[in-house]
């Protein structure tokens, strides 16, 4: 990787950031792992920081799901809707619920005809390391996009049904303040979840031997050891973005 992205400076010009300007940390995150494509991703499923999430969009006919299209599509993160729901496994649960096309709505086939019909998306693979984005500015019918400050709970471990393995969350990423401007910062588990370990987060972040494992506030330039309430707390109505890293069940 290039010397120049070891200074915050570096990082910004590299990834064409205005420091000047609120962005998004999703957007962000997004030009990062294009940066940094294939230098980090030995043993990540896909390639990338962490490989991809693949969902499998679809629209069908309400009367003849044989009648329909699909296709499959690849992203670095999944956006989830907190409002409505009390956890990410809550809210992972409804990604991509489907939605009836109908009245002035009908979806048009391959025949020409205008039908009712079902368009939704489904994950149908997961990466090693699963980002969610907490999408917490809300859009009104007018127009106006606020912050949703409701409680969602981030839990420590996420199941996927039928799969051996579940995943471990990392870290969190917070926003403070409100739609178009605030601070952002972290919550970040060193090692493994005993303070130890690898994989491709252990990599990024370092063996928790120095200084320990644990949970660690990073804010700014000021790195502070913290407890998991705290992290808790604190993610409850601010968090952001979730990392998760798999991690096999034991037997």
């Amino acid at each position: 990787m290039d010397k120049g992205l070891s200074t915050t400076v570096g990082i910004t010009d590299e990834l064409a950031i205005d420091v000047k300007e609120q962005m998004d940390v999703a957007e962000v995150y997004d030009r990062v792992v294009n940066l940094v494509s294939g230098d980090l991703g030995e043993g990540a499923e896909g390639g990338g920081i962490s490989g991809w999430f693949e969902t499998l969009d679809y629209v069908r006919s309400k009367v003849d799901p044989s009648n329909g299209r699909s296709k499959k599509v690849r992203h670095n993160y999944i956006t989830l809707q907190p409002k409505g729901e009390r956890s990410v496994k809550g809210a992972l649960k409804r990604y991509g619920e489907p939605e009836l096309l109908e009245g002035g709505n009908k979806w048009r086939d391959s025949n020409g005809d205008l039908v009712d019909a079902w368009k939704g998306e489904e994950i149908v693979s997961y990466p090693h390391v699963g980002v969610f984005r907490l999408n917490r500015f809300q859009m009104d019918d007018y127009g106006t996009v606020s912050k949703y400050e409701g409680k969602l709970r981030v839990e420590p471990t996420l199941r996927v049904k039928g799969e051996g393995w579940r995943y471990r969350l990392r870290s969190v990423v917070v926003h403070r303040g409100a739609y178009g401007y605030g601070h952002y910062y972290a919550y970040v588990l060193r090692g493994g979840r005993g303070g130890r370990g690898g994989g491709v987060v252990g990599r990024l972040l370092g063996n928790g031997e120095e200084g320990g494992g644990g949970w660690w506030l990073c804010n700014d330039e000021i790195v502070t050891r913290v407890r998991w309430k705290d992290v808790k707390e604190d993610v409850y109505k601010n968090g952001y973005m979730a990392f998760y890293e798999k991690e096999q069940i034991e037997t």
